[in-house]
């Protein structure tokens, strides 16, 4: 921003996550209030995140949700209806709360023996992730699947999905799975889910709760 004042050139600060979260470096929350004052424009993904910056009372925060890949259109295929599959996708990080998800996994592979729980992604953690899966009771039916350059193609195999994350923006995942009709379960957190699960067939769930499973 700062550069962009200097060689008066327009610029546009994109709020891609919760802007009530500052966990990525210090100094996160005057960050934020600075580049909105010295913008030209700032750009959010999230209602939410609209209601957080219109309070700054800068008048220049524009919402625009993330859009969705054309190519899932391509394919022409919905979730599996008689699956006992169930889908988790992200990157391996604190935000993703994976952690707990094993937790959730747990009570709900152990009630329901005969489904089966795969999560796609990578990151800094995953070793970690694995020690504790391999160590319970569902090792066999939890999987960590790791990155794969075909997802799009794998919603179809599934009978829903589930994100468990501590916070979020306006997640991918979920738009990808509404995009493939993919019935979703997701923690009810404060930016995102709350604006892409309205339908029947999905629920918001307590933020950062292992609730038992019912069939």
């Amino acid at each position: 921003v700062i550069a962009a004042k200097q060689a008066k050139v327009k610029s546009i600060c994109w709020e891609h996550t919760n802007p009530r979260i500052s966990t990525d470096y210090k100094f996160q929350k005057f960050c934020r209030k600075f580049g909105i004052k010295r913008s030209t424009k700032n750009v959010v993904i999230t209602a939410s995140a609209l209601n957080y910056y219109d309070k700054i009372k800068e008048n220049k925060t524009k919402l625009i949700y993330n859009p969705v890949d054309s190519k899932l259109f391509e394919i022409p295929s919905n979730y599996d209806v008689n699956s006992k599959k169930i889908i988790s996708v992200g990157r391996v990080c604190f935000a993703k709360n994976y952690e707990l998800l094993i937790d959730v996994a747990k009570d709900v592979l152990n009630k329901n023996t005969e489904w089966s729980w795969d999560v796609y992604g990578d990151g800094g953690n995953i070793e970690v992730l694995k020690e504790k899966i391999k160590s319970s009771s569902i090792s066999d039916r939890l999987t960590m699947k790791g990155n794969v350059s075909n997802v799009y193609d794998l919603y179809k195999n599934y009978s829903f999905i589930v994100m468990t994350s501590r916070f979020e923006g306006f997640p991918m995942v979920l738009l990808e799975a509404a995009a493939k009709k993919l019935p979703m379960i997701s923690f009810d957190i404060e930016t995102g889910p709350n604006e892409i699960i309205s339908n029947k067939d999905s629920y918001r769930a307590p933020p950062n709760t292992a609730p038992s499973c019912h069939t």
